[in-house]
């Protein structure tokens, strides 16, 4: 158990750790493309002479923009990368949201029943749910035992008090037939669900039930985040410090002295359509909320239990998904508008603040008969290098940087949920060229004309 956390701590320090690397490389990188460009590609196309003096000016103003221009490449670069990166990471997360809220919990709805809370009559439940607007696929049923650590702390056992070191009990069968699992447990021995990651360094657990004393050798600690009990520690069994599954012989022994409020049942239900199932959702809560007597337990506070055993649901979650991300896809829109604006405005400006010595040069090759024409073709070209070099830039490094993303998370489809994001943000930047190109060369024509 020590090995594990001490596994965890190192993974996360190495991801923040390759984060970080990664950013200044891709820093670094950005800068030395930026500001080597432009000589890299007169000195690729100069071997091919035809091609060089027959473009001569075209590649003589790609080398001058570049030179001219480096920092704010550079720095318009880093902008839209990341636009690219941020509104990539929101707009998956937006679009995959009822994927998180099937990952979340393997089932549609779960709520467990124990001490006297949740404690629906069988055909009351079978009643709610052939009143939904969906067909039920199927239903499980999953006996355990809740105990509670002792005033001495030694063991678990029956204690008509709820505090946040309740332990559940399941019998090895019962798990591996409502859950999919296969665990095969020894006599005298316990798998340890750990949903908390509080079980670190324990190699016992032990139980009383009535005057027998169990003392079990830990065969197997599970992480409580991996599937399918990832739910188990946010939602259904919320209320319990770990889970302890045992042999059926020895579940059996204990269950024999254990009074009936303390053997409680988790109910859970697959629907064919979860997105139809919020009329018997609500019918349920209701109908728990009735039944619930929570003045039986020695505890004063009935809002935590409310929430320790409350109904869960897919269709709960994902509604507060969809919910959040649409108030972050508005926040982080209103942004990328704000960070499009500056990354726009850095190279407009620049390109006004040096209008004259442009017109300058201009009138020259004017006075030797270029027409209005050939200048509006060559100033359309210096600006497009200006609006879309960065562009180009931008968008591969904010890509790379989504892929080492991917890779540390393991979010295999990232990348293709974040496609949408860059067609939406060159089609702006499109628009944005044809205003700025059109009135930069119509200003300089004008002036030349003057």
């Amino acid at each position: 158990s020590d090995v594990c956390s001490s596994d965890l701590k190192c993974t996360h320090n190495t991801n923040i750790g390759v984060m970080i690397g990664s950013l200044a490389l891709y820093i670094i990188s950005l800068y030395l493309i930026t500001s080597q460009l432009g000589n890299s590609i007169v000195s690729l196309v100069r071997k091919r002479k035809s091609i060089y003096y027959s473009r001569l000016i075209n590649i003589t103003a790609i080398k001058s923009r570049f030179n001219q221009y480096r920092r704010i490449f550079f720095a318009t670069s880093i902008v839209i990368a990341v636009i690219i990166f941020g509104g990539g990471l929101l707009f998956s997360d937006y679009t995959t949201n009822e994927k998180q809220a099937l990952r979340r919990d393997p089932f549609n709805m779960s709520y467990t029943e124990v001490l006297d809370i949740n404690r629906l009559p069988k055909d009351n439940l079978a009643g709610l749910l052939s009143g939904g607007d969906t067909i039920v696929k199927q239903k499980k049923e999953m006996e355990f035992i809740l105990l509670t650590k002792s005033k001495s702390g030694k063991e678990l056992c029956e204690i008509n008090d709820i505090n946040e070191h309740n332990v559940v009990v399941i019998s090895q069968s019962q798990l591996n037939q409502c859950m999919g699992k296969h665990l095969n447990i020894k006599k005298g021995y316990a798998t340890v669900i750990d949903l908390y990651a509080n079980f670190s360094g324990k190699t016992t657990v032990q139980l009383k039930s009535g005057v027998d004393d169990y003392k079990l050798s830990v065969m197997k600690i599970i992480p409580g985040d991996k599937d399918p009990f990832r739910t188990w520690e946010t939602g259904t069994f919320s209320y319990s410090e770990f889970i302890t599954v045992l042999n059926d012989e020895d579940y059996h022994n204990i269950k024999r002295n254990i009074k009936p409020m303390y053997i409680g049942r988790l109910n859970i239900v697959d629907f064919k359509d979860w997105k139809k199932t919020e009329k018997v959702i609500n019918k349920l809560k209701r109908n728990v909320n009735v039944v619930n007597a929570y003045e039986s337990l020695d505890t004063n506070n009935e809002s935590l239990l409310g929430d320790w055993f409350k109904v869960n649901s897919t269709l709960d979650y994902y509604n507060i998904l969809k919910s959040g991300g649409r108030f972050k896809l508005f926040i982080f829109g209103f942004i990328v508008v704000l960070f499009l604006i500056a990354s726009s405005g850095m190279l407009f400006f620049k390109l006004y603040s040096e209008l004259e010595e442009v017109v300058d040069k201009y009138r020259i090759l004017y006075k030797i008969g270029i027409t209005n024409i050939e200048i509006r073709k060559q100033v359309y070209l210096d600006v497009k290098l200006v609006f879309f070099i960065p562009l180009v830039l931008g968008s591969i490094f904010g890509y790379i940087a989504l892929w080492l993303i991917m890779i540390m998370i393991g979010f295999g489809n990232l990348i293709v949920y974040t496609l949408g994001v860059l067609p939406i943000y060159i089609i702006i930047q499109v628009i944005y060229y044809y205003v700025s190109s059109r009135d930069y060369a119509d200003n300089i024509i004008r002036k030349l004309n003057s």
